[in-house]
């Protein structure tokens, strides 16, 4: 052990996996240079102000709920990455509480998660919210990871976003479903294809044909003009009235 605050330690590691427990171990040893403070009290809940020692800018609210045993810090550590944060384990020392409570074991996160299926769902009659924190967590805590992963490479990212756009709008027409369970599917299309915005080009698939030079016509050029081939064969009239002349002298 190797925090102050060995009786968490030491209850960490009986339940945490080795790479979570070192990230849990050092949230403990954060805790020992904060300072707490009690804002409010009601009937079973307690608001503390936790701050860093020397820097009481940093403000932290913890709330406790004692008779659900139930933490909850400004921080959102658990929420999003599903382990207690150094607020939260300040706030235990200041109730006197030695062992970590059911509702801040992630059970994803325990040694034994392998081997038993673990729902995320929280039980129906406990705290809505709570239910909502707990279930943006666990999605939180699995998104981390896949853009962790898929980010890295182009195929895999391409891959994950289209499943991601394909899942989200499955589950809009499922919630839209339930809406309005009589909507008629059948006459749905494809959508109009919209003209891009913006000047058209001003490329134009027409060519304009090139014509003969000689004779104006289409389908050749001047070198391959039949009147000129036709000329080149019987000869330039002025030619034969020049060879005609000179046979009479």
């Amino acid at each position: 052990m190797i925090t102050s605050l060995e009786v968490y330690e030491r209850s960490a590691s009986c339940y945490f996996t080795r790479n979570i427990f070192k990230e849990i171990r050092n949230e403990i040893q954060r805790a020992g240079a904060l300072n707490i403070t009690v804002l409010s009290t009601t009937l079973d809940k307690v608001e503390f102000s936790v701050t860093a020692l020397g820097d009481p800018a940093k403000d932290r609210r913890v709330e406790v709920d004692r008779g659900k045993n139930l933490f909850s810090c400004s921080c959102k550590l658990f929420e999003s990455r599903g382990i207690p944060c150094s607020h939260i384990f300040c706030a235990m020392k200041f109730e006197n509480i030695l062992e970590l409570p059911d509702s801040l074991i992630y059970k994803r996160w325990t040694k034994n998660a392998k081997n038993e299926f673990i729902s995320t769902e929280m039980p129906v009659n406990d705290d809505i919210e709570r239910v909502l924190k707990f279930r943006v967590g666990a999605l939180a805590s699995n998104c981390n990871k896949l853009c962790d992963i898929a980010c890295k490479d182009v195929a895999d990212f391409d891959e994950v976003q289209s499943e991601l756009v394909n899942l989200v709008i499955r589950l809009q027409s499922r919630k839209q479903g339930k809406s309005t369970p009589n909507v008629n599917v059948e006459g749905i299309n494809d959508p109009f294809v919209v003209k891009s915005k913006g000047a058209p080009s001003k490329r134009s698939s027409w060519r304009k044909k090139r014509s003969c030079s000689n004779c104006h016509k289409y389908g050749h050029y001047y070198k391959r003009c039949p009147d000129l081939m036709q000329h080149s064969v019987e000869g330039n009239p002025r030619d034969r009235s020049y060879d005609n002349a000179s046979a009479k002298d």
